[in-house]
């Protein structure tokens, strides 16, 4: 009856050892970027030319990401209440492109020259990438 049970004891333990090498070895740690993404940007300064006060300019950004490092937009952020923007959420891959949808209404009193920034947060290198509508805006 002892051997029996040293022979159960020993067959337990080896199974939780096969368990626990087959853990360890099966054990993939999380792959954390430590880099910064690299990007390159399609007419960062967009120039929509001449419109009207009631005109409507909808232009969309394209960035691509030019690293082995994925790419992630976190936030955008329009310089005034006269620009909405709308981005590519989830992760932009190797070679892959995300869109910044930029919408701008102009307000009655943007006569004019106008410049409007939308800044976006993201792990490109600097952290924030501004990008830049430009016109002028008439009656």
């Amino acid at each position: 009856a002892k051997i029996i049970m040293k022979k159960r004891i020993i067959i337990i333990l080896s199974v939780f050892i096969a368990i626990l090498l087959l853990c360890i070895v099966t054990y993939k740690k999380q792959t954390v970027y430590d880099k910064y993404a690299k990007i390159e940007i399609k007419d960062q300064n967009h120039n929509f030319g001449d419109i009207s006060i009631n005109d409507t300019v909808n232009y969309s950004f394209q960035i691509k990401n030019v690293s082995e490092t994925p790419f992630m937009i976190s936030k955008v952020l329009p310089g005034c209440t006269c620009t909405a923007a709308g981005f590519t959420k989830g992760i932009i891959k190797t070679g892959k492109i995300a869109i910044i949808n930029a919408k701008f209404i102009p307000k009655s009193t943007q006569l004019g020259a106008i410049k409007n920034t939308i800044l976006v947060q993201c792990n490109a290198e600097k952290g924030v990438v501004v990008l830049e509508l430009s016109g002028f805006i008439k009656k």
